[in-house]
């Protein structure tokens, strides 16, 4: 919803008899957030600049919720029609999962171990550097 709708409070009609022809029930002011250019207070006066300007007297204890009503309405108007409309994000792809096959998979050639303690040796050792095993 992005209108301000202002609804006469009825008590005001029944206590001033010069305010009653303005402040018929049937009389409702809806202004889209849109054409709302500024909003000032004024001696306890809510002055709406749009298409025309609009003059509400509201109570000085509720003047700073208007103002804060309006404020965080135009931020919010300002706010979504700032956003840009991107397209939704395209599905992720379907993927069939598969065994792994070793026939794919290159092994490390083993590493030279003393076949007598399994120590590490170089291809040109000949004998075990740690138990004195002859390799070749």
């Amino acid at each position: 919803n992005r209108r301000l709708i202002f609804i006469p409070n009825k008590f005001l009609s029944a206590v001033s008899l010069s305010f009653k022809p303005l402040l018929k029930s049937d009389h409702i002011d809806i202004i889209p957030l849109n054409t709302i250019r500024n909003f000032k207070t004024s001696f306890g006066a809510l002055i709406i600049e749009a298409d025309k300007k609009y003059k509400y007297v509201v109570g000085t204890i509720y003047i700073n919720g208007w103002v804060d009503a309006l404020k965080k309405a135009m931020f919010m108007q300002v706010q979504t029609e700032s956003m840009p409309n991107y397209p939704p994000p395209p599905p992720p792809p379907e993927y069939e999962a598969s065994a792994p096959s070793s026939d794919n998979v290159a092994l490390p050639p083993p590493p030279n171990l003393c076949p007598n303690c399994g120590a590490m040796v170089r291809p040109t050792d000949r004998f075990c550097p740690r138990c004195g095993y002859k390799l070749k």
